[in-house]
């Protein structure tokens, strides 16, 4: 070979040692790279002339040089056209790796081989540090419980470089104008590492199945919003990012995902990004149970980013990562190189080379170590690490280097100690607790207890009691026997149970006592029963005195309770005994009213006419007062019309308003609802109390009766009613007693107007039982004003009910209509049922002035026939009847089987019964309604036009009433 004097001087330039053998294995040309190497190694400086295979590492005689030699004999031989091989050199100076390659070279004379070396020792050095940050990364990734994914995010961030360069600084709105990107950016990102948990989790059989998996739909489910949220927190080099979500595996099954995404913050590093994903299907309803999960993904993603160095065999720093430098501040170059001794937490940490130093226990044992230490960092604050050591293994198997990750446990630590402090007060608590506290075991013997428990059953120190059997604190051999029968098998089934049980006392004598038992292990008593025994002798003493106290407030209140029932019985038969000969004043009073009477007759009528009425309101006051002291007035909740109700009030005074020459008027507030559910009945008493009062102590003026709305919501409305006069007015200083029982302002006024003292009582008590309040202000001599604010539920109107309402003539403007002007009433036939002559005098009397047809029966049987002879349109019935009474003959009326001709005719109780009770019984039994004896002629129409016209819907229509109206003028 006679290579060119150019191609010598482009080999002797070349970095690679270079060496030409003839076809025989022989060197013909080597070029300077490779004459320095071998003066380097102490080769012989002349290698023109020697074969290389007994050249080349020839006296080690190791697996390297033979591949050579086979290598290079095998293209001598024509076997092969080229051969390569990787080998190290172990120099003087330092151990080297390089790459062999033999090709074969054919020239005008002969031919031959150019063996070319390149040194690839820093490759190696690289492909070796590598290895020991995949085996870390391995160590760490795959002892979690987590899935967790390496992601390679390169394109994505060149994209967002491409964004960020035109300005772009609200990914979100760019996201949101361009939504074609979502899509791009999937494509952008590559799941480049995944560790076991990952298939597992993805229910995935191989991890390249996975990892083609479209990373939108991956990691973020269904839903685009964290999508989003994790672009846009990557495209602002957010650290970490957290989400949850629900997720799909490869089975196609779904679970909720807790994840967070960590962007490494180092800016050489950010083309790559650390994603965690836990299983959290379990605990998704667990409040507390995912604060754990919580806590344990941070635990995890924030554990990785403990303080942690790596160390070499010799305690040589080489490596740690931000966090320990945050932690421990300096700068990366003061860490480096340094002995691990000599920095950081471990800063007085002498290395004795014992068996407590944590790098040679990995070194020894080749495994993972960990170990705790106390460490001064600044001053005198102490601070506890759990250090754990991992073991980095080269691929020879041997200890290259160590990683110490620090965990501070000084909060565990400080912790622990709080514990230690609270059971030794636990223990203080148990020793002075109150009640006695017994631990058995072994069956039913005791192990320990406090010293009230010794108090209690007469011990000095519960030492005394240690080892004894229970039968010991039990009464008898029987009793103890049947307790345990009776409450072990609960403390078997974990049940925590209380018992009052007599214990015996050291001196033999019995104890009640509260006993609470708890077992530690339900399966197994033997573990221990623990007892909360508390004294309760005096308790019981107290009981069986309060026992034999209510033994005797029984027998006082049945005493008392019979005194009410006779109290209630003698109010009813007064009641009734009163009110049948007031019937007969007051009727026969307006019969003689209606009759041709001279001057002198007619005012002498109209005083009986007046003093009946008046007795009656005083029957009616006492009867109301002696039910409100027993309880028996009951609030009803029913719908009604408010125009009707001031209606029906200014009806009911409107007389005695003209036979005075004073003037009355109601006034509405227009924006007050028109239909309210409450006590009508009960509303109309307390607004006709008030304006009787008004007109009783008004000699002249006028009377307004006011409704306005307070306030109001969806559901309820709040009204003031009031009650204005133009009378004698009320002294200041009185104002405060009006509402009291039996009380007037003096006794020249009780003189003068009359009255119980009664009235404005039972007007303070309805209006409280209905909700409301009640007030009063006045000026003597120029009037007064009485008011009640009451709330009321409202009615819900639909338009077409609303429309019907009011259009419809009202019960009022009904009753006010001439009654021989009401459609058919000549043709309306009654039947009047009482055993009493001047009760039906008095009935007919009313009805037949109404205009219509009545019948008369003295009792039951006789109205049975009746009603069986011939049709009647309604009946007005008494209750207390000889031969059938009232009751009775209503049930037969309604009875189907009855020979009557209408079972469903309308049936009005006309009776001297008055409580509320028999007003119950009337409905119960069957009757339409219930009048009380004596009977104005105005509320008997009322109620018999109810029942023929309005519930038979027969009446005619007319114009919705006016709010405003002057009932009476002078």
């Amino acid at each position: 070979m006679n290579p060119s004097n150019y191609a010598y001087d482009v080999l002797d330039a070349l970095s690679q040692e270079v060496a030409v053998l003839d076809k025989h294995g022989t060197i013909v040309f080597v070029n300077k790279a490779w004459k320095d190497f071998g003066k380097n190694n102490g080769a012989a400086s002349n290698f023109i002339g020697c074969t290389y295979l007994d050249y080349c590492d020839c006296e080690s005689q190791d697996s390297t040089c033979a591949s050579a030699a086979n290598g290079i004999q095998s293209i001598l031989e024509e076997r092969r056209k080229s051969f390569t091989l990787e080998y190290p050199c172990n120099s003087p100076c330092e151990e080297r790796w390089f790459k062999m390659t033999a090709t074969p070279l054919c020239d005008d004379n002969n031919e031959g081989i150019v063996i070319v070396h390149d040194n690839i020792t820093e490759r190696k050095r690289a492909e070796e540090k590598n290895l020991v940050h995949k085996n870390k990364l391995n160590l760490i990734v795959n002892t979690i419980d987590a899935a967790i994914f390496g992601v390679d995010i390169s394109l994505l961030q060149q994209y967002f470089d491409l964004l960020r360069s035109l300005h772009i600084t609200s990914l979100r709105d760019y996201i949101r104008d361009n939504p074609g990107f979502l899509k791009d950016t999937s494509r952008l990102i590559k799941i480049v590492d995944i560790n076991d948990r990952a298939l597992t989790l993805y229910k995935a059989k191989s991890a390249k199945t996975l990892a083609s998996s479209n990373p939108g739909k991956l990691f973020f489910g269904p839903s685009i919003r964290p999508y989003i949220s994790a672009l846009d927190a990557i495209y602002r080099d957010t650290p970490v990012f957290e989400y949850t979500t629900i997720q799909h595996d490869m089975a196609g099954s779904t679970f909720h995902a807790l994840a967070k995404i960590a962007l490494p913050q180092n800016p050489e590093n950010k083309n790559w990004l650390l994603i965690c994903v836990i299983d959290i299907t379990e605990i998704k309803n667990n409040e507390k149970a995912l604060k754990d999960a919580e806590k344990y993904l941070n635990s995890i993603v924030n554990g990785m980013f403990d303080p942690m160095l790596v160390i070499d065999r010799t305690f040589t720093i080489t490596d740690l990562n931000n966090r320990f430098i945050e932690k421990h501040g300096g700068q990366r170059s003061h860490y480096i190189g340094k002995k691990c001794y000599d920095i950081g937490p471990m800063t007085g940490r002498k290395c004795d080379m014992d068996h407590n130093c944590p790098i040679k226990q990995v070194q020894r044992d080749k495994k993972p170590f960990v170990a705790e230490r106390t460490y001064n960092l600044s001053g005198n604050d102490i601070c506890y690490y759990q250090i754990s050591t991992f073991p980095l293994f080269n691929n020879k198997g041997e200890l290259e280097k160590c990683v110490e990750i620090y965990h501070d446990i000084t909060k565990i630590k400080e912790t622990e100690k709080h514990l230690l402090e609270k059971n030794a007060e636990f223990e203080s608590i148990f020793h002075n607790s109150h009640v006695g506290i017994m631990a058995l075991k072994s069956g039913r013997y005791f192990a320990s207890g406090n010293k009230r428990l010794a108090d209690i059953l007469g011990y000095d120190n519960p030492e005394e009691m240690v080892g004894m059997n229970m039968r010991s604190l039990h009464l008898n051999e029987e009793r103890f026997i049947s307790f345990g029968k009776e409450h072990y098998d609960k403390l078997k089934e974990g049940v925590k149970f209380q018992v009052e049980y007599q214990l015996k006392r050291k001196d033999g004598k019995p104890v009640w006592c509260s006993l609470s038992g708890k077992a530690l292990n339900p399966e197994n008593l033997d573990e221990g029963v623990i007892w909360i025994i508390d004294d309760i002798e005096e308790r019981k003493r107290a009981e069986q005195t309060l026992q034999e106290t209510n033994k005797r407030l029984e027998k006082a209140t049945a005493r008392a309770e019979a005194a009410n029932r006779a109290k209630s019985n003698f109010l009813s038969n007064i009641s009734h005994e009163i009110r049948t000969p007031l019937n007969g004043v007051i009727g026969m009073t307006g019969m003689l009213l209606d009759s041709n009477l001279n001057r002198d007759q007619k005012h002498y009528t109209q005083i009986i006419d007046s003093c009946g009425k008046s007795l009656l309101n005083l029957v009616n006051d006492l009867l109301d007062f002696s039910r409100m002291e027993a309880g028996k007035i009951a609030i009803e909740a029913v719908d009604f019309k408010l125009i009707s109700l001031i209606e029906t009030v200014a009806d009911r005074v409107s007389l005695k308003a003209k036979q005075k020459g004073i003037e009355l008027l109601y006034d509405i507030d227009s924006n007050a609802p028109s239909y309210l559910n409450g006590d009508p009945e009960r509303l109309c008493q307390i607004l006709t109390n008030l304006a009787d009062n008004a007109i009783k102590f008004t000699e002249q003026g006028s009377v307004t009766i006011s409704a306005n709305l307070e306030s109001e919501d969806e559901m309820q409305a709040k009204l003031r009613f009031s009650v204005r006069d133009t009378g004698i007015g009320i002294a200041e200083e009185f104002l405060d007693l009006l509402f009291e029982r039996f009380t007037q302002e003096d006794e020249s006024t009780k003189r003068k107007y009359g009255g119980t003292g009664l009235g404005l009582a039972i007007t303070k008590q309805l209006t409280k039982m209905m909700g409301g309040q009640i007030g009063a202000s006045s000026q003597k001599g120029i009037g007064s004003e009485f008011w009640i604010s009451v709330p009321f539920r409202k009615q819900t109107v639909t338009k077409e009910n609303d429309q019907k309402k009011k259009t419809g003539t009202s019960i009022q403007e009904k009753l006010k209509a001439n009654e021989h002007d009401l459609p058919g009433i000549q043709q309306v036939r009654i039947l009047v049922v009482d055993d009493s002559k001047t009760n039906l005098m008095v009935a007919v009397h009313m009805v037949k002035k109404m205009g219509c047809q009545v019948d008369t029966a003295e009792d039951g049987l006789k109205a049975i026939q009746a009603l069986a002879s011939k049709p009647y349109s309604l009946v007005l019935m008494d209750l207390q009847m000889p031969n059938m009474d009232g009751y009775e003959c209503t049930r037969e009326i309604r009875d189907p089987d009855s020979n009557v001709l209408d079972h469903n005719l309308p049936i009005i109780a006309l009776t001297a019964h008055t409580r509320e009770e028999d007003r119950k019984k009337c409905m119960e039994c069957g009757m339409n309604d219930h009048l009380s004896k004596p009977v104005r002629y105005e509320t008997l129409k009322n109620a018999i036009v109810k029942q023929l016209f309005h519930n038979r819907s027969v009446a005619a229509q007319c114009p919705f009433p006016a709010t405003r109206k002057t009932i009476s003028t002078v």
